[in-house]
């Protein structure tokens, strides 16, 4: 009786297309008309005693088509004839309203379902054969020319969207909105990257881009392949263990900061479906991109760092430490916190100096050794140390909606860029990243305007960081009891930063 009794708060950023869930701080504010909207915040009553929602403009207020409730969450339809311009929702239980939210209606501003509910990742996209429809997936992927369907909300009035696969416009069969929910018909032309992950999105359906999905192109159709270089998310639920060496130069060329760090990683992985976005690796040649709310807390780390991070169902114990040995000197890497299956340990002191102990960029093999654990046998792994390249002129700065060209040298053809991006905006209440893999051999890749449409307008004070990492084109493999893969790195990076405290690279809970 006490919660019935307060008032209903539409939360922070409470206010999200069902689709795309991206904060309408990035967007702009705008809500579609047709669109299905996702509310949250706190009382807002149950299905005993549902709330009602209002969207208020200075002509009318309109009671909303309620799809889904909860406590917590309730989904409504806006109308698709709804008045445009600046406008407030607002939630009522039991007489009680709550304070109005602003909001700004648009003709359209489409947001892409995605298998995970979250808005990135495989989108909820269908091949469509002649024998009927079937899950766009890794397993079933589309060949060229065949059509396929994406769902979607918030096409409203747009009339001829475009839809992007891998940065190659697709070929439109047909486009229909409705209050059931949005489908585009379209088909991958001949020039579409292959891949398990390439990003879609959707232009001319709204002032912004859509919110970016994937999906699994190859040629003939059946199961995509993940790189040799990239194998991860080939590996749903394998237990597997990831061992890398990484240098990172900060800041601008010729006064470069040095980082140096060993991580290891043993775990079994999740399920494809759960697993954070950096597994989900774009083709070469193309860029992803991701959006959410953010919750506190910012780690621009390494990529390694970035993909052990909520990977695993669990972890697996591997022993109280590993050893480096640079055929000078064994330098020891401790279980993290006392959890056997993470190591991680920096090799410097961040503040210019690298260890002069451990020689990374000599020629010297490093021998990495454990002694295993319960879980994990004993692992042994020869590896070369991370080997410099030089960027070409400053990185970034990277802005809302406009393309970055980043150039290097030295990338040799044994290495592949993969550039990752990331951002806190305080502001908006939001983070998000976006994702690119350079082509083999390249000296340079562009950042599309597209793919950084939702990243912070202006200098707002969010932090952003990023990186250009040199991986592997043929990690090393390694086998010990207990695991079904073992990979190991040598990464070498360049990283730059803006925002509240740009000089650390690694910020720890």
């Amino acid at each position: 009786m006490v919660a019935r009794a307060q008032a209903p708060e539409i939360a922070r950023n409470g206010i999200v297309n069902e689709a795309s869930n991206i904060p309408l701080g990035l967007a702009d504010s705008e809500i579609p008309r047709g669109a299905r909207l996702t509310v949250r915040g706190t009382h807002f009553g149950d299905r005993l005693n549902p709330p009602s929602v209002k969207l208020i403009t200075r002509a009318s207020a309109k009671t909303l088509a309620i799809v889904l409730i909860d406590s917590s969450t309730v989904t409504v339809l806006v109308p698709a004839d709804a008045s445009l311009g600046p406008a407030s929702l607002a939630v009522t239980v039991n007489g009680k309203s709550s304070p109005p939210y602003p909001v700004k209606v648009v003709p359209a501003q489409l947001g892409i379902y995605s298998q995970n509910g979250k808005g990135w990742g495989p989108g909820r996209i269908q091949n469509v054969s002649g024998a009927g429809r079937t899950p766009n997936t890794v397993d079933n992927a589309a060949t060229f020319g065949q059509t396929l369907a994406l769902s979607g909300t918030g096409m409203g009035g747009a009339k001829t969207p475009a839809v992007v696969i891998g940065g190659k416009p697709a070929t439109v069969v047909s486009a229909r909105a409705s209050a059931e929910g949005d489908e585009i018909l379209f088909q991958a032309r001949a020039d579409t990257p292959e891949g398990c992950f390439v990003p879609v999105q959707v232009r001319n359906a709204g002032p912004l881009v859509s919110n970016t999905v994937t999906v699994a192109i190859h040629n003939g159709g059946g199961a995509c392949r993940e790189p040799e270089f990239f194998p991860f998310a080939g590996w749903p639920e394998a237990r597997i263990g990831m061992v890398a060496i990484t240098r990172t130069a900060m800041g601008k060329p010729g006064a470069q900061p040095i980082s140096d760090e060993a991580a290891a990683w043993f775990g079994k992985l999740l399920k494809l479906e759960k697993l954070n976005p950096y597994f989900l690796l774009p083709p070469p040649g193309t860029c992803t991109s991701q959006t959410e709310l953010w919750r506190g807390g910012f780690k621009p780390a390494t990529l390694p760092s970035l993909l052990a991070t909520h990977a695993a169902v669990e972890v697996l114990r591997a022993g109280d430490e590993l050893t480096i040995d640079d055929g000078r000197t064994v330098r020891k890497l401790p279980a993290f916190r006392g959890t056997q299956g993470v190591f991680d340990r920096e090799l410097s002191d961040l503040i210019g100096q690298p260890d002069r102990l451990l020689h990374f960029l000599s020629p010297a093999v490093l021998h990495v050794v454990g002694k295993g654990g319960a879980d994990v046998g004993r692992v042994g792994i020869a590896l070369n140390g991370p080997m410099p390249f030089e960027m070409r002129g400053e990185m970034g700065p990277l802005h809302r909606g406009q393309p970055l060209r980043l150039e290097w040298t030295d990338m040799t053809m044994a290495r592949i860029a993969i550039v990752f991006a990331n951002f806190v905006d305080e502001a908006t209440g939001s983070r998000g990243m976006c994702y690119c893999v350079g082509t083999p051999g390249s000296t340079g890749l562009t950042i599309p305007a597209s793919a950084l449409a939702y990243f912070p307008p202006g200098s707002n004070g969010a932090r952003i960081a990023l990186t250009v990492a040199a991986w592997p084109l043929r990690p090393a493999a390694f086998q010990a009891a207990g695991l079904d893969h073992g990979l190991a790195l040598s990464v070498y990076m360049q990283h730059s930063s803006t925002g509240p405290n740009p000089s650390s690279f690694r910020e720890r809970n």
